[in-house]
C-alpha cells in the first residue's frame, strides 16, 4: 500500500547497495534517494547503485537519484569526479563559466545514472 506523502520524500542510506528495506519505499512510491560519499566507492558501483534504484519500482515519475554536488568543499563524488573550483569561485568567472561547470557536472552525473544535483545550496 502507498501514501501520497511518500511521493514528496528523499531519504538516504548507508552502504554501496540499495538496502531491501529502501526498494520496498520506492516499491510503495517514495519520491527518490539522496546518495552522499558513503555511498560513492567507484564509478561501475555508482552506476549500479542507480540501476538498481531507477529499475527496481515501476512508477511514474521515476525516482529521485540526488546527490550534492557544488564543487570546492561540497563533493560527494570526490573520489571519481573532483571539482576543485566552488560555485562562488566559478561564478566570479561570469555566467558562461557557471554554465560550463554545471553542464560538465550534469554530463557526469547522467553517465553514472543521477537525475538531480542540489547544488548549488539547493538544498
Amino acid at each position: 500500500m502507498s501514501h501520497p506523502i511518500l511521493t514528496l520524500c528523499v531519504i538516504s542510506f548507508d552502504g554501496y547497495e540499495c538496502p531491501k528495506w529502501v526498494r520496498s519505499l520506492l516499491e510503495k512510491g517514495l519520491g527518490g534517494v539522496a546518495l552522499f560519499k558513503r555511498n560513492i566507492l567507484d564509478f561501475s558501483q555508482v552506476q549500479s547503485l542507480a540501476r538498481s534504484i531507477r529499475d527496481g519500482p515501476k512508477s511514474f515519475p521515476p525516482p529521485i537519484i540526488a546527490i550534492d554536488e557544488e564543487g570546492g568543499k561540497v563533493q560527494r563524488l570526490k573520489k571519481i569526479f573532483p571539482v576543485d573550483e566552488s560555485a562562488r569561485d566559478v561564478g566570479k568567472k561570469g555566467k558562461d563559466a557557471c554554465f560550463a561547470q554545471g553542464q560538465r557536472i550534469g554530463r557526469f552525473m547522467r553517465e553514472l545514472g543521477l537525475n538531480t544535483n542540489f547544488a548549488p545550496v539547493l538544498d
